[in-house]
């Protein structure tokens, strides 16, 4: 009899994995993504300048896909595309990849309510979410609107984001292929087996101290909202009918720049292990699966790391308590925008008050300066008249003084002329004696005449 020859199954070697799908911890984007084509996907990544996320849109990108970067820091996303599109040049693609960058801080609300209206106005589809942004072990502060950090970015900001969406992936999905959203969690969500304190979030002036273990502990929670977060809007979603899914995933430890705002000892700790980490490559590659291996179609709720389905821990896990944070979200941004709305109305009233004000204290000051613009001009014509009285007192002065002076010249011209009177009379006196005394010595001479006779 012939022996049944077995059957040899097919062991994949891809990144060193003995997984059913070929992937495993050492798998990297370029593997996993293989030859699918995205042309004609668009796609958000949020966090995209930097670490995961960067590498994540130079993959997609590199595959066709339209990526939309939604980024805080501006100056990084521009350093981060010019760097992908260099990239794209260097390995001689036959096509440019398309990056668009639109602003995002995921700590503020009106910041998200922004970045949607904005990315409206290119109307296009959405296929593909991917929330990977995020913050780290950060000491305690506040967002904008009043949230813990860790928490009110990592999971309420990505919330908000993905509800505000959520109209347009379903539409697109609506006769086409599936919509995915995929939230980056963490395996760090194991760090409190507690899970999220439902009655005390934020840890103000409680739990979260100024202790490294608080700092982490709050990420614990962030990222076990993130999962919990994933597992209940899929099972949403699948209630509603609609034709997307989300999944949750654990990227790895690597060294990014997420752990900027760690103390010297945890830094300390990241170089020693830095040899066991995965590098960015293998860091994203468990995103790159999940939002775009076709094995994953109608797949969903389900927690991911190294490229394979991993179980969360129960409190991770727990449906009563994806169910109760999905609403107590909602119910915090409902009144955050209410507060946000009130301190806007609180601001116009205070604005318009201080117009009132500002109009109130600009008439007085103009009624001011009308009193003493009138008084500065009555003392111009004051002092223009004390002018034109000194200059007519000059001018009359000038004209007494010359009309003396003339009266002087007339006197001494009349005296001149009495003197020439008088000269003339003298004169004329000598004349009349001269003439006198010839007549007299005619007389005499022609009575001697007459007498000689």
């Amino acid at each position: 009899k012939k022996k049944k020859k077995k059957k040899k199954t097919l062991k994949f070697k891809m990144g060193n994995a003995n997984s059913a799908n070929g992937f495993g911890k050492k798998t990297t984007t370029d593997e996993v993504i293989g030859d699918i084509d995205l042309d004609g996907k668009n796609i958000i990544i949020t966090g995209s300048n930097t670490g995961l996320g960067k590498e994540t849109a130079r993959c997609l990108s590199f595959h066709k896909a339209n990526i939309i970067m939604a980024c805080r820091n501006l100056d990084k996303a521009k350093a981060a595309k010019e760097e992908i599109l260099q990239q794209a040049k260097d390995q001689k693609l036959d096509f440019e990849p398309q990056l668009t960058i639109i602003p995002l801080d995921l700590g503020s609300l009106n910041s998200i309510d922004n970045f949607v209206e904005e990315f409206e106005q290119l109307d296009l589809n959405l296929h593909i979410l991917i929330n990977n942004a995020g913050i780290m072990a950060v000491p305690y502060g506040e967002t904008e609107d009043g949230f813990e950090r860790q928490f009110g970015i990592n999971h309420i900001g990505h919330f908000y984001l993905t509800s505000k969406l959520l109209d347009n992936m379903k539409s697109t999905a609506e006769g086409s292929d599936q919509g995915r959203i995929v939230i980056l969690a963490s395996s760090a969500h194991e760090l409190d087996k507690n899970g999220i304190d439902f009655d005390d979030i934020s840890g103000k002036d409680t739990w979260y101290t100024s202790s490294i273990f608080s700092r982490w502990k709050a990420y614990s929670h962030s990222k076990t909202a993130n999962i919990l977060f994933a597992k209940e809007l899929d099972r949403l979603l699948v209630e509603e009918g609609a034709n997307v899914r989300a999944n949750a995933l654990h990227p790895g430890v690597i060294s990014t720049e997420l752990g900027r705002d760690l103390s010297w000892f945890e830094k300390i700790f990241l170089v020693v292990g830095k040899p066991f980490f995965k590098t960015i490559e293998q860091g994203a590659s468990t995103t790159i699966y999940v939002a775009t291996n076709p094995a994953l179609k109608d797949v969903g709720g389900l927690y991911f790391a190294d490229c394979n389905e991993k179980d969360a821990l129960p409190h991770a896990a727990n449906m009563e308590s994806a169910s109760k944070l999905y609403k107590i979200t909602e119910e915090l941004i409902e009144n955050a925008k209410n507060n946000n709305n009130n301190n806007n109305n609180n601001n116009n009233n205070n604005n318009n008050n201080e117009e009132e004000e500002i109009n109130i204290i600009e008439d007085e000051v103009e009624s001011e300066n009308n009193d003493n613009k009138e008084e500065q001009e009555d003392n111009e014509q004051e002092e223009e008249n004390n002018d034109n009285s000194k200059e007519e007192e000059e001018e009359n002065d000038d004209n007494k003084e010359e009309s003396e002076e003339q009266q002087e010249e007339n006197n001494d011209n009349n005296k001149e002329e009495e003197q020439k009177e008088e000269e003339n009379n003298d004169e004329n006196e000598e004349e009349s004696e001269n003439n006198d005394n010839e007549q007299e010595e005619e007389t005499n001479d022609d009575n001697k005449e007459e007498s000689e006779e």
